[in-house]
């Protein structure tokens, strides 16, 4: 039979007394324990597409959906013309934190690509969201105002302006305001064409706004009524008569100041004072767009 060393036993004996001893005094831990603080990463965020395009200007933006653990001390977005912007490029800075931002995008090129790209910063660094490019528009040239036009007995004429239009009055003059002898106030739209033509009407103040309203002749006017007075060669001041004709206003819009409509009338011309009338003639699809400059307007 085999037997455990009588030292050996004895030894065995402490170690296990030990033991026992040192578990008794172990008391349950009662407080939290703490957790392992999460690592942080770069933020999470999207690029907004591009809208209100123009020559030199677009506007953008992001989406952040995520910090990655940091607070977003930066936000915005990046551009450039040869792909994959960084902050080192043109920037805009909107703000900070997490969430929906929008970004003006200014001082570009006329009809030039470009590429932008919305970006992040928090302690860990800078993230982008996806590239998107557009275009600039393309500068072009403003057409004139086209202040009247029509056809007039037969000749189609356009681009009438005011004689006073950018002359002697010191600016783009369009529409000023004038007054007849019984101090009503009237518009006066008038255009300038070649030949020697000239047209000039006359809306009194009571119909400033839209609707449709007869052409009276200018020389035998109805106060206060629209009346028109056309003349067919300056030098020789050869008028007419006005024999019937309406004018409708399709916009009086004091915000934009503008003038807007059409008109159409059948007239007779006499070529000397006194001396017999000729015609009928016609003045057919006749259109005025105006700017409402006097002060009174502004």
């Amino acid at each position: 039979m085999n037997f455990v060393p009588k030292i050996g036993y004895t030894v065995l004996i402490a170690l296990v007394s030990l033991f026992i001893s040192c578990t008794a005094d172990i008391e349950p831990y009662e407080g939290e324990i703490p957790d392992n603080p999460a690592p942080t990463s770069l933020p999470t965020l999207s690029t907004t597409n591009l809208s209100n395009i123009l020559t030199t200007s677009s506007t953008s933006g992001g989406v952040i959906t995520a910090d990655g653990g940091s607070a977003i001390t930066k936000r915005g977005v990046v551009w450039n013309t040869s792909g994959n912007p960084t902050i080192s490029n043109s920037k805009t800075e909107d703000g900070t934190g997490i969430g929906n931002f929008s970004s003006s995008i200014t001082g570009l090129s006329a009809n030039t690509r470009y590429y932008v790209r919305a970006y992040a910063t928090n302690s860990n660094g800078t993230s982008y969201g996806q590239q998107i490019s557009f275009t600039t528009a393309t500068v072009t040239t403003v057409a004139p105002s086209l202040f009247m036009a029509g056809t007039f007995n037969g000749t189609q004429m356009s681009n009438m302006r005011p004689a006073w239009y950018g002359g002697a009055f010191g600016g783009l003059e369009e529409v000023d305001i004038n007054y007849d002898y019984n101090y009503d106030r009237y518009l006066q739209l008038q255009g300038n064409g070649l030949n020697g033509l000239q047209m000039n009407i006359w809306i009194p103040e009571a119909q400033w706004r839209v609707g449709t309203y007869t052409l009276f002749d200018h020389d035998h006017y109805r106060s206060p009524s629209s009346n028109a007075w056309l003349i067919q060669n300056l030098p020789a001041v050869s008028s007419t008569d006005i024999v019937s004709g309406t004018i409708t206003i399709t916009e009086f819009n004091l915000t934009t100041k503008k003038i807007k409509g059409t008109f159409s009338f059948t007239y007779e011309n006499f070529m000397t004072a006194g001396g017999p009338n000729q015609g009928p003639y016609q003045v057919t699809n006749g259109t005025f767009d105006y700017k409402l400059n006097d002060p009174y307007f502004n």
